[in-house]
């Protein structure tokens, strides 16, 4: 499937709803701008993409094309949550995501989903536009990004196994983050995520594990590794935060009952430029 070259607004939702028996590419060769309205669709989703195995799917675009001024979203669900089948063994390459109204790319129930060459940009002070999240997912890598937001570059959330981000750039944002973790009764562990080679610029933090006090139950977050990381005027180089309480709403008198285990930080280097009076 080709959406040819040119500049669209979307006035319906995009999506694709597939099972098949082979590959599938979906290339994008222009422009798409979506709705102002903050009220309106996930407007480009797949879902039931690939329902058989084995099998691939490819979403692409040229390198020097961007997906809209106003907003552009992409919503890549399967479902736990929303009743539809996982999206598995699958391809985003080379898109650009500008300005999201909310999160940029989001993650749900995936299996073997890999993020090659995305670029996510969006201002230092819009709320709530983490860059990728993950959730419950399996097999997820982003691979050779640059990522600046409002919020998170990226941000694995409970549920999520065997998660790879290698070489990419955050900044401006809130660094990378494993959480928040804890809020939830229905929550899965967190197990195998590594983050390397990567370099954060500007950010509020750098790397980050995040759980709330109180927690509903007990939970994990086992072998996490930060290996080979450049921090560039990071203010808060590396958290590792059990009472995280953002609204300030929490009963902080309880600890986090999310055990967080075998975490590796290797080769953190952080640098910061002080004016000198």
């Amino acid at each position: 499937m080709v959406a040819l070259a040119g500049i669209g607004v979307v006035r319906w939702a995009l999506g694709c709803d597939w099972k098949c028996n082979g590959p599938i590419t979906f290339q994008l060769q222009g422009l798409i701008k979506a709705p102002i309205d903050m009220n309106r669709y996930s407007w480009f989703t797949l879902v039931k993409l690939i329902n058989c195995d084995p099998s691939a799917a490819e979403l692409s675009m040229a390198k020097d094309k961007k997906l809209g001024q106003t907003t552009a979203v992409i919503r890549i669900q399967s479902a736990s949550y929303q009743l539809f089948d996982f999206v598995t063994n699958s391809i985003v390459q080379g898109i650009s995501s500008i300005n999201s109204k909310a999160f940029h790319m989001n993650v749900l129930g995936c299996k073997d989903l890999k993020f090659i060459s995305v670029k996510i940009s969006a201002p230092g002070n819009s709320v709530n536009t983490d860059g990728i999240h993950i959730g419950e997912s399996t097999g997820i890598s982003v691979a050779h990004s640059i990522i600046g937001t409002g919020d998170d570059c990226i941000s694995i959330g409970p549920g999520n196994n065997d998660i790879n981000i290698f070489d990419v750039q955050c900044g401006p944002g809130h660094g990378i983050s494993i959480g928040s973790l804890g809020k939830y009764t229905n929550e899965e562990p967190v197990k195998g995520v590594v983050v390397q080679h990567c370099t954060l610029i500007g950010t509020d933090n750098g790397v980050r594990i995040k759980t709330w006090p109180d927690s509903p139950k007990q939970g994990i977050a086992t072998n996490l590794t930060f290996d080979d990381i450049i921090m560039k005027n990071v203010q808060n180089p590396i958290i590792i935060d059990q009472q995280y309480c953002p609204f300030g709403s929490c009963n902080q008198k309880k600890s986090s009952l999310i055990q967080i285990s075998k975490v590796k930080f290797n080769n953190i280097q952080a640098h910061r430029h002080l004016r000198l009076r």
